[in-house]
């Protein structure tokens, strides 16, 4: 698989498996209903009801996916007990993003962000910069904008704002150290963030890192 496996926007798959397979708050070994698990041998199975089924991957590309809008939604059982998979907010159990994992032997590789003005006006300029490193060689550096509201674990929610939404990538063509500098135009009021990721040669991604950005 070539792309970034993004199962929350597959709402019509889930939607099937779920009638297929009823999903109550059944947990299997310690594993709840409704979470989908990778075994060593790179196998994708879904959890329901005690037992495992196994989940159809779609062979696509990081750009064809980040072409599709995110819900910012998560895939959970349908309050209702129809059994069926719905869109929602994240479940309890899931906890905060999966940690990467580095390769033995192989860290992972790191990347900061930075603007030269954390607090705009709308239709002001600002420069954001990526700076990327691996002791082997980086594939891409990218960024992205996200939206939060206080209170809410919303930070995957795009902006509204065309300048900031997408994933803007760097091609860094395996180089140990790589950095980019793009020019963006906000024009959307609001208190936002500005996230940043790197992925090495070996496919390992960086944790994503951010900072703040208010336009007024």
């Amino acid at each position: 698989m070539t792309g970034n496996f993004r199962m929350r926007r597959w709402a019509g798959l889930f939607a099937l498996v779920g009638v297929v397979f009823g999903l109550g708050q059944v947990f299997a070994q310690g594993i709840p209903s409704g979470a989908f698990v990778r075994d060593s041998a790179g196998n994708i199975w879904l959890v329901s009801g005690g037992q495992r089924a196994a989940v159809p991957i779609y062979q696509t590309t990081d750009d064809q996916i980040a072409a599709i809008p995110d819900s910012s939604q998560w895939v959970v059982p349908a309050a209702d007990g129809s059994g069926a998979l719905v869109l929602g907010v994240r479940p309890s159990w899931a906890g905060g993003a999966p940690a990467a994992v580095a390769i033995p032997g192989d860290a992972l590789p790191t990347v900061t962000i930075q603007v030269d003005d954390r607090s705009i006006v709308s239709g002001q300029k600002i420069s954001i910069t990526l700076i990327g490193a691996d002791d082997k060689g980086l594939q891409w550096i990218e960024w992205e904008g996200t939206y939060f509201d206080d209170g809410e674990d919303n930070d995957n929610r795009s902006t509204g704002d065309a300048e900031l939404d997408g994933r803007h990538r760097f091609d860094c063509d395996d180089q140990k150290q790589c950095a980019n500098v793009w020019t963006s135009t906000p024009t959307k009021k609001g208190e936002f963030k500005l996230r940043a990721r790197a992925r090495d040669n070996a496919e390992q991604r960086s944790q994503w890192v951010n900072i703040d950005l208010r336009v007024r």
